[in-house]
């Protein structure tokens, strides 16, 4: 999948909340990288939260099967099925 977040204010940004129906994990390609997922929270016990600090900033909240991302103006990024155990 594709997204990209046009805007006529060029400070502007959204996070977005995909939920998958199956637990198959994903990854976020921005520019031809990976961008990996945000930092692990212990305390949590998951993928710490978006603090919306860059555009591709990402994490995926196991269980509940929702990948979380973060979009600023003029961003391209897609999404991909990932090799994972």
């Amino acid at each position: 999948m594709k997204f990209t977040f046009t805007s006529q204010n060029k400070t502007a940004g959204m996070t977005l909340r995909i939920a998958y129906p199956s637990a198959v994990s994903r990854s976020m390609i921005k520019d031809g990288k990976d961008i990996e997922y945000t930092q692990w929270n212990e305390t949590l016990h998951m993928y710490g939260p978006i603090t919306q600090s860059y555009c591709g900033e990402n994490r995926y909240i196991g269980v509940k099967n929702i990948f979380e991302f973060y979009l600023s103006e003029g961003c391209v990024v897609h999404i991909i099925p990932r090799d994972a155990i």
